[in-house]
């Protein structure tokens, strides 16, 4: 049998556009450490990276919260997210099934900040959306995903490039083995059926294997692209047991003159 236990700060409250740096005493080292948010518009735990070192019984120990200068990296780039305006759903006709948005595939009711969509597809290859800790997003962690299917049904991340440059795309993986509320994301990842669109240009498609990928950000490739709009199309087919679909981001390298 195994045994563990729980210990955290007080709550506390942070101001807009500022940091604390809060001290807790414990009696062991933690081996995972947790943001519950509470109130703020961050609903979800966020699981935070444990510190390189921790304080021992032979340092002088700091126990509350006090003012810090620490604020969190800008996401440079061109980002779109799934739950963006840009983000939506498409299927081939042969599924005599209409196009539209995740919200509109599963009925869903809209609320003031996302679009309520069920956790858990109604069958293989449907796209559903989940929120997961480890996924990217500004206020709300979430992941679109789908078990495999036969490709017919697609997901869409539409961006604007401003001009003509030597843009980067990345995809984004959130790490699968951080628990949610429900478990971890079960399945393996295997090569994605993707596509780039560009306006003007025949479809480019794009090779990503997602058991050799990295959680976080991965190259899909260089594109001298621009001005003009983009769409990253990603099936349901895939290798693996399911494709997951979270965030892409374009960061220009160099301009055109």
């Amino acid at each position: 049998a195994s045994m563990f236990s729980m210990e955290g700060s007080e709550p506390v409250v942070i101001g807009g556009n500022s940091s604390l740096q809060i001290g807790i005493l414990m009696q062991d080292a933690p081996t995972q450490l947790y943001l519950l948010p509470y109130l703020s518009l961050n609903r979800n735990p966020v699981k935070l990276e444990l510190p390189n070192e921790v304080a021992t019984a032979d340092s002088e120990a700091y126990v509350g919260s006090q003012p810090s200068t620490w604020l969190p990296q800008s996401d440079d780039g061109i980002i779109a997210d799934d739950l963006d305006p840009g983000f939506s759903l498409r299927r081939d006709a042969a599924s005599e099934r209409f196009t539209g948005t995740l919200a509109d595939l599963l009925g869903s009711r809209q609320s003031d900040d996302e679009p309520e969509l069920a956790e858990y597809p109604s069958r293989p290859g449907d796209w559903a959306r989940l929120g997961f800790p480890s996924a990217w997003g500004k206020y709300h962690r979430t992941v679109a995903w789908a078990l495999a299917g036969n490709g017919g049904e697609k997901v869409v991340f539409d961006a604007q490039l401003p001009e003509r440059a030597l843009w980067q795309l990345e995809y984004f993986l959130p790490d699968r083995h951080v628990p949610n509320a429900f478990g971890t994301f079960f399945g393996t990842l295997g090569t994605f059926d993707m596509k780039l669109l560009v306006s003007g240009r025949p479809e480019i498609p794009i090779e990503f294997d997602g058991a050799d990928a990295q959680v976080g950000w991965n190259t899909l490739g260089k594109f001298m692209i621009g001005p003009g709009s983009t769409s990253l199309v990603v099936s349901n087919r895939t290798t693996g047991d399911l494709t997951v679909a979270d965030a892409i981001r374009w960061s220009r390298l160099e301009s055109q003159h």
